[in-house]
């Protein structure tokens, strides 16, 4: 169903305030969503990958975007309309059940980041964002659990709702206690039953 869409990176799949209501279904890739702070900053709140659902909320309450979604790499995705859609869902009950689950997941873990934002230690934030990363879309190879979603120390930052001084002393010391290990835009967990741990 629907139509085949690329986007390189850096493309926007959607932006806030757009009316549009058609969903994307990732393929393959890694996406950003955004929402600009009062000063105009824009703010990363949630990154998705392959299997995940963009734009569903519109197709359901038809209300402008919520977000902006860019492309963090390469990107393909199947586009529906929103009769196709919604069309496809109530037909397959087992189709709705996941919807309805995917839908929860995300609206956990916002609460899980309002939660944190009010007063959670920042190294507990990063473990938690790791955490949350490494059971969606962590890779294990070799005993690591590869998280392959490009994010720099910045937009790491922006997710925990901290200061980048402070993400960096965080990240030092989960790689000091042998938890982690960080390369340019990658991180991989050694100690994933550590970590989550630290989170809880």
């Amino acid at each position: 169903m629907g139509t085949g869409r690329h986007f390189d990176a850096g493309a926007p799949l959607v932006r806030s305030g757009e009316l549009g209501t058609d969903v994307s279904l990732l393929l393959d890739g890694c996406v950003k969503v955004t929402a600009d702070s009062r000063d105009g900053r824009p703010i990363l709140l949630a990154v998705r990958v392959f299997g995940d659902l963009i734009g569903e909320l519109a197709a359901l309450d038809q209300e402008p975007r919520s977000a902006t979604v860019i492309a963090a790499v390469a990107t393909r995705t199947r586009v529906l309309d929103r009769k196709t859609f919604l069309d496809f869902v109530e037909a397959r009950p087992a189709v709705a059940k996941t919807l309805q689950r995917s839908i929860v997941r995300k609206l956990r873990m916002s609460t899980r980041y309002r939660i944190d934002l009010s007063g959670a230690p920042v190294a507990v934030r990063v473990a938690r964002i790791l955490d949350q990363l490494a059971s969606s879309y962590g890779r294990t190879d070799s005993g690591l659990v590869h998280i392959d979603v490009p994010l720099t120390q910045t937009e790491m930052a922006a997710l925990v709702g901290a200061a980048v001084p402070s993400v960096q002393r965080a990240l030092a010391e989960l790689r000091h206690d042998g938890l982690i290990s960080t390369s340019r835009k990658h991180f991989a967990i050694r100690d994933i039953e550590a970590l989550r741990r630290l989170a809880r």
